[in-house]
């Protein structure tokens, strides 16, 4: 049987496994919607198991990086309701799926060069 120590380290590392992936997630979320998905609507897609806020927060800080590196635009804003302010509307952009492309490229190359190389 497992040690909680361990237990706790096999879930530190699945947590940072999933941070790790988030970028390509939300990308790969915003590539199956032609008309963008709010934050909240990125969240609820993509179902981490954090707090609403928290995703929000986290959300939308990787989104602002993607942003910056041109990955996704702004696409509008929801309108808000009582007591929740409106959400951005993110689209992916030309270079946002060339870079998801490439990503899913690399990880089927790594993945046949554990089969034994490229086929």
């Amino acid at each position: 049987m497992a040690s909680r120590r361990e237990i706790q380290e096999r879930s530190r590392a699945a947590a940072q496994a999933r941070l790790a992936q988030r970028p390509y997630r939300l990308l790969d979320a915003l590539s199956r919607a032609p008309d963008g998905l709010s934050t909240r609507q990125l969240v609820h897609e993509l179902g981490e198991s954090i707090a609403l806020q928290q995703a929000l927060t986290r959300y939308g800080q990787e989104l602002h990086r993607h942003e910056t590196a041109g990955r996704v635009e702004r696409a509008g804003q929801t309108r808000g309701g009582w007591q929740r302010p409106p959400s951005l509307v993110w689209r992916i952009t030309t270079a946002g799926r060339a870079w998801l492309s490439s990503r899913r490229a690399a990880a089927t190359g790594a993945g046949m060069a554990g089969q034994g190389g490229a086929r």
